[in-house]
């Protein structure tokens, strides 16, 4: 039987009509499954030729997302430990999943015992033809708001291709083959799971027969394509109306809304495929021992020593490369440096995943510690391989003094809660003329938030005069921190005076111990609110008898840190830092692996003065002269402080180094400046220098 022949084999199914709300879980159409009518044993390519040793050749699966790798890594887990995945599907927590085993009425008992029973199968690896094929069908279900194998013309709705003419048409050169397709998926994990568990309308709330999970499992297939695309879209399909007998039936118009992610898996195998060496670097943030989209580490170099392939990873860390029958060395190298090696046992025909875990220590901003208030600081960020950018943040920090008390108009303080209202009061303070005070004319909380960041330090508390005015007991005065500015642990916490009871006569000095946040960097407020019980009472007058006045706010034993600023990086790149006066700075900061946040790194603690000594690496970049003859340096101060420049010349060797005149300096900007000299006739030597 030739290759056009073949056959497109479905379980039987039932047609139906079925409306749903564009909230309901979805289901894949049935899956489907090519195959020949004449299976070939692969062939293995001897690379070596007698006598000699081979060249290396490179080996490629093209350019997958870490989102298309991830589809990957599930399947090969499903493929490696069937039982193992059932179980992990049928108990896992994600609420959308759970949600369509209840929609569907899926026995998740029997999806584990019916996983259970599949063998264990050589892995995948991902092939630039099929996730070619595959990610176009996920764009053109996306354009056309549809889920189905073949695509139509949208005007006539002709099919224009299938599942077996885009395979074919592929250059893949195929032996077998199959797609599923969802046009549903919210993550990856929910669009590996209506695959792998098929749920659907069929028996025990699963498609019938599961040809999407028998797919992941198919021992014939050596290779897939993964095409994940993003988006959402709309297809309305109009009311119809149709006269039957005498009675008239109006079919409604349904609404179709695909997304927020479409996939396509197209899965085949070919005759003269050698067995591939599979797998994925990638340093395990979470640390949950699996590979998560953006952990993937690209640009490391594979390769097997026996077969004399090589294969630089992707943007999702993914590789793959022939092997040859028997045990070889797997290297896995940056540049000149090897990040581990890994021995694996090859079979004829099959398939062999191996993996490479980086451990992973956060950066770190590398430069002087004592720096120039006046001159030239150039840091740098530790380079991380397989980093997408980098993310560096600055703060100054001194020791708190003084007070807190409103005289300078709340300037170092953010208000929120009642519209139109300041704070800020003139008289009734318990020192100066100013003071704080939050009221309740509505019941909303007010909330009086200090702008800068305090770290205190061993003893340290909030200090902070209070004058509680005439309060219900609904109303609650509190202190509260956080690291985060978004979870808030309350310290100090008043409870109103009482309806009719008079306040006290003057402000009553209070204190609040953060013995237990010494060296951790807060958030401080104070926020008044009344409490949410039924038929609360406050005051909502706003004379400053009423509500919750505050003045004099200290911070002892604590650095108060301000000046913060947050810098992006595209790549390891030397910076320049200057900070407004002399001080001491942190700088911290921490890679970017796509959207992955990561911790920053511990900071490093920068003094700033007016006699900081200069130190460094200078490295002159070139020397040239311009269209007018002009001598022009390039050179540039890669790490270090540098306070002046000076350049030196001489016209031979021995001759004592001086200082040139009449040269003009250009900065170039990040640490990179320019000399700028009409040199003397003949001979002449050059040198920079900072001091």
């Amino acid at each position: 039987m030739n290759l056009r022949s073949w056959m497109l084999r479905f379980g039987a199914f039932l047609v139906f009509v079925w409306r749903s709300s564009a909230t309901d879980p979805q289901f894949a159409p049935p899956a489907v499954r090519l195959s020949p009518g004449l299976a070939q044993a692969p062939v293995i390519k001897r690379l070596e030729t007698p006598g000699a040793v081979a060249v290396w050749r490179e080996y490629s699966i093209g350019d997958p997302s870490s989102v298309e790798q991830m589809y990957l890594e599930y399947i090969n887990r499903a493929r490696a430990l069937p039982w193992e995945e059932g179980f992990l599907l049928a108990t896992v927590s994600d609420p959308e999943i759970q949600n369509a085993y209840q929609f569907f009425g899926t026995d998740l008992q029997r999806v584990v015992d019916e996983i259970a029973l599949y063998p264990p199968q050589p892995p995948l690896a991902i092939e630039p033809r099929l996730t070619q094929i595959a990610r176009s069908h996920s764009q053109y279900m996306l354009r056309n708001a549809v889920q189905e194998h073949q695509e139509r013309d949208p005007v006539t709705g002709k099919v224009i291709s299938t599942t077996e003419s885009r395979l074919l048409g592929s250059g893949y050169p195929l032996s077998a083959g199959g797609e599923s397709v969802y046009a549903y998926a919210k993550t990856p994990l929910e669009g590996h799971a209506s695959f792998e568990v098929d749920w659907g309308l069929g028996d025990g709330g699963v498609q019938r027969p599961p040809g999407h999970r028998n797919s992941n499992h198919d021992g014939a297939f050596r290779e897939v394509g993964v095409g994940v695309v993003h988006g959402t879209q709309s297809r309305v399909t109009p009311p119809v109306t149709n006269a039957v007998g005498t009675n008239i039936v109006i079919t409604p118009a349904v609404t179709n809304t695909v997304g927020p992610s479409l996939v396509t898996l197209d899965f085949g195998s070919r005759s003269d495929l050698p067995p591939l060496v599979t797998g994925v670097v990638y340093y395990d943030f979470n640390t949950n021992g699996f590979y998560d989209v953006d952990e993937g580490v690209p640009g490391v170099r594979v390769e097997g020593e026996s077969s004399r392939w090589f294969a630089t990873t992707a943007g999702s860390g993914g590789y793959a490369i022939p092997g040859v029958e028997g045990s070889q060395k797997i290297r896995f190298l940056s540049g000149d440096h090897e990040l581990g090696s890994r021995t694996v046992s090859v079979i004829v025909g099959k398939n062999v995943k191996q993996d490479c875990i980086l451990p992973y220590a956060g950066t770190r901003v590398l430069g002087p510690t004592s720096a120039s208030v006046t001159g030239l600081n150039v840091y740098r960020v530790e380079q991380i391989l397989g980093a997408s950018g980098y993310e560096w943040q600055s703060m100054r920090w001194d020791l708190f003094s003084g007070s807190e008390g409103g005289e300078d108009g709340g300037a170092r303080f953010l208000f929120s809660g009642l519209a139109g209202w300041d704070p800020v009061k003139v008289g009734a303070a318990a020192s100066g003329t100013r003071s704080f005070q939050l009221v309740h004319t509505n019941g909303l909380e007010q909330i009086l938030q200090y702008k800068p960041w305090v770290r205190p330090g061993v003893g340290s508390e909030i200090r902070f005069k209070s004058y509680l005015g005439f309060t219900s007991t609904n109303q609650i005065a509190a202190v509260e921190v956080s690291t985060n500015g978004i979870q808030w642990t309350a310290l100090y916490q008043e409870r109103g005076r009482g309806i009719s009871v008079s306040p006290t006569g003057s402000y009553l000095a209070k204190s609040v111990s953060l013995a237990g946040w010494v060296g951790v960097d807060l958030r401080i407020r104070f926020r008044f609110f009344v409490e949410a019980v039924d038929g609360s009472r406050f005051y909502t007058q706003t004379q400053s008898a009423f509500g919750w006045s505050i003045d004099d706010i200290q911070y002892s034993n604590a650095l108060v840190g301000t000046e913060s600023a947050s810098h992006a990086l595209a790549a390891a790149t030397p910076f320049v830092f200057k900070p407004t006066s002399s001080g001491r700075y942190e700088f911290k900061a921490r890679p970017r692996f796509g959207s992955q946040e990561l911790p920053y790194s511990a900071p490093v603690v920068v003094d700033f003065s007016s006699t900081a000594v200069s130190s460094g690496t200078v490295v002159v970049e070139g020397i040239r002269r311009d269209g007018t003859g002009q001598m022009m340096i390039d050179f540039a101060l890669t790490t270090g402080v540098a306070r002046e420049w000076v350049l030196q010349g001489r016209g031979s060797l021995v001759e004592a180094w001086q200082t040139v005149s009449g040269a003009t300096l250009t900065d170039r900007g990040e640490g990179r400046l320019t000399w700028i000299q009409s040199p003397p006739a003949g001979n002449f030597f050059y040198r920079v220098m900072a001091r």
